[in-house]
């Protein structure tokens, strides 16, 4: 397997010494348990192939019956550049070409089509879509976004997998994958978010070390094809990683950290926490 190179020196030396620390300490997802049947949820269309695409094809690959499903309609990420209805319909036909190229057949992908950004106001709903899937598939496992992924829609859409899966009972075994998990240093240069004070940012480095260290325990590896495979898909969410012409201000994945987010997330492993089902 192979450690990303360091960016540069202090950065570059911290990150590869977590990654390397995480990766001895992660245990590779089995042939059996990749072959289960799984629940994908994601926030917005592309979360599904950047937090879960290689595991994805992995499981496809090995007989696995899969649901994905997308929580939010994806209509805030250029809301100042489209309207509404078309944003919609272009990320729902980028996310129909997305899973198709992972190998998902259109029928296992399920759109909820709640507001971008407003996840956490239609918990309820997002609860009650989910539920009855579950019963109705009754997977072996449920991905959904890890505790660290501090956006409010992924933290609105892991709570809703969380409490769906609980309700629909009975217990099934939980992953939490990373995506702006990443957001903080040596992962990232700075808050891609918003500014941090240095008191900040040392919260968020500890933070995320210690999580990354403590959480992390299964990995899933990508094999050239494989990881091809999931950049290929990746490349269809276009309104995410390309910028129109004569649109410079259009933002894309490759703006985040100078491209560093998009490194965290097109590695040649992936790695999943392991999660528990609220009880109450």
């Amino acid at each position: 397997m192979t450690v990303p190179a360091p960016r540069d020196g202090l950065r570059g030396t911290v990150q590869r010494r977590l990654w390397t620390a995480c990766l001895r300490r992660c245990s590779p997802l089995d042939p059996p348990a990749l072959a289960a049947s799984a629940l994908i949820l994601a926030p917005h269309p592309d979360d599904e192939t950047l937090g879960c695409g290689g595991m994805i094809a992995r499981k496809l690959a090995a007989g696995a019956e899969l649901r994905v499903a997308v929580l939010s309609d994806g209509t805030a990420s250029h809301a100042r550049f489209v309207a509404a209805a078309e944003l919609r319909q272009r990320r729902r036909e980028e996310l129909e070409q997305a899973t198709a190229a992972l190998g998902l057949p259109g029928s296992a992908l399920h759109c909820l089509d709640l507001p971008d950004g407003n996840l956490q106001a239609r918990l309820p709903d997002a609860v009650a879509a989910l539920r009855p899937l579950i019963e109705r598939f009754r997977p072996r496992q449920l991905f959904l976004p890890c505790r660290g992924d501090q956006l409010p829609d992924h933290l609105a859409t892991r709570a809703a997998g969380l409490e769906a899966a609980r309700l629909a009972g009975p217990p099934l075994q939980v992953y939490g994958y990373p995506v702006w998990f990443w957001n903080h240093w040596p992962w990232l240069r700075r808050n891609a978010l918003g500014p941090d004070t240095p008191l900040a940012a040392l919260g968020r480095f500890l933070r995320g070390g210690a999580a990354l260290l403590r959480d992390f325990r299964i990995r899933v590896d990508l094999d050239g094809a494989t990881l091809a495979r999931k950049r290929a898909a990746l490349a269809m969410h276009r309104s995410q990683v390309e910028r129109p012409a004569g649109q410079p201000d259009w933002p894309v994945l490759s703006d985040v950290g100078a491209g560093d987010l998009l490194r965290c997330l097109l590695r040649e492993v992936e790695i999943y926490s392991v999660e528990g089902l609220p009880t109450a």
